[in-house]
């Protein structure tokens, strides 16, 4: 189980996060091309900045499991809008960027007051990787 915050972003802002879901990918960057990293350094099967949460030596809260651990999704970020603009995924060790099959991260816009998954798969030595994005209703 999980929840989302879904609140509208501020005016002017739009809320994104971020998955690697490649298993061979390096921890990756993503960040609006020429600009600074949104989320930084995330591991195969991660979302930026995600929290773990750590069960007590009792298994208290949230499961009677001791030592067991869970991800959960990680939070959204306010970022400006923007129209026309790329997204770039980066090694995070080399910042060389990452090809993504096809035109999934190219000419986008994140509208002011919308919320946006971001995630990656594929092989960076196979089959190339591949993005998709989620705009999230309410």
């Amino acid at each position: 189980m999980f929840c989302d915050d879904l609140t509208t972003p501020v005016s002017g802002k739009a809320k994104v996060r971020f998955a690697n879901f490649s298993p061979d990918a390096p921890n990756v960057d993503l960040a609006l091309a020429g600009s600074a990293a949104v989320f930084s350094n995330v591991a195969y099967g991660n979302f930026g900045e995600q929290t773990i949460i750590t069960y007590d030596a009792n298994g208290k809260a949230p499961a009677t499991i001791p030592g067991l651990t869970w991800k959960t999704l990680g939070p959204f970020k306010e970022i400006d809008a923007f129209a026309g603009k790329n997204l770039e995924v980066k090694n995070n060790a080399t910042q060389a960027v990452i090809p993504i099959t096809g035109n999934g991260l190219s000419n986008l816009t994140f509208e002011s007051g919308k919320i946006y998954t971001v995630f990656i798969n594929g092989s960076v030595n196979g089959t190339g990787v591949s993005a998709t994005i989620i705009t999230h209703n309410k």
